[in-house]
């Protein structure tokens, strides 16, 4: 196992984990996976790369009880509940900068995340985010600063819940475009959202691919 990321910053890790999982049909979070949770295997990944003090999850009241349940602690709870911009939300406002994650993303690539940090570290954009050329953005995989804080508040206050709209309304960004980057670290951004998504990823475990999800990657980007 590579060594784990230890010197951030004042950067922190905030894994949303605090969907109602609708699209799924049950909390897919904890849906298990070859014995073993969802968030497990997400969590698996961070505490790879990064040092698992920096690592934190935002979550329901509900879900913060299933949490501790499975031995995670650092658990921030979100009783705002507006969806993934109220998750950020209490991580902004507890954690200060932080590299936001969603508690369904099993394939988070090192490479690209070391790159992102990278970028941050140099550069103090009020957001970085993956995205498309096409202009679709990947905002649970992103780095949000801490002075962002005041723009989440106003944006739930008066009821403007997506974070898309938000990002584009801001000058000080970066737009890191995947399309051109190899097929693993696009990867990174995959988010189980339903049985399908589950079994694509049971099957790349039984034969043991180097990303559990590529070949459904794969077939979706031919078909």
């Amino acid at each position: 196992m590579a060594e784990a990321i230890d010197d951030m910053g004042k950067l922190k890790i905030a894994v949303l984990a605090g969907g109602l999982s609708t699209r799924f049909g049950s909390n897919k979070l904890f849906y298990t996976i070859n014995g073993k949770p969802l968030i497990l295997y997400v969590y698996e990944r961070l505490i790879s790369i990064f040092d698992e003090e920096n690592i934190f999850f935002i979550a329901s009241p509900h879900n913060a009880v299933l949490l501790r349940k499975i031995g995670l602690s650092n658990v921030l709870i979100d009783d705002i509940l507006k969806g993934p911009i109220s998750g950020i939300y209490i991580a902004l406002k507890n954690l200060g900068d932080v590299f936001v994650f969603g508690g369904d993303m099993p394939c988070l690539n090192r490479e690209l995340l070391i790159e992102m940090l990278n970028i941050w570290i140099e550069n103090k954009f009020l957001a970085l985010v993956p995205g498309w050329r096409k202009g679709f953005l990947e905002p649970l995989h992103a780095i949000y600063s801490g002075e962002l804080l005041s723009v989440f508040e106003k944006s739930i206050s008066c009821g403007e819940l997506s974070i898309t709209r938000l990002i584009n309304k801001l000058d000080n960004k970066k737009i890191l475009y995947l399309d051109d980057y190899p097929l693993e670290q696009k990867l990174s951004v995959y988010n189980v959202n339903t049985r399908d998504d589950i079994r694509c990823v049971e099957e790349g475990l039984i034969k043991k691919l180097p990303e559990p999800c590529l070949e459904c990657l794969i077939y979706r980007e031919r078909s």
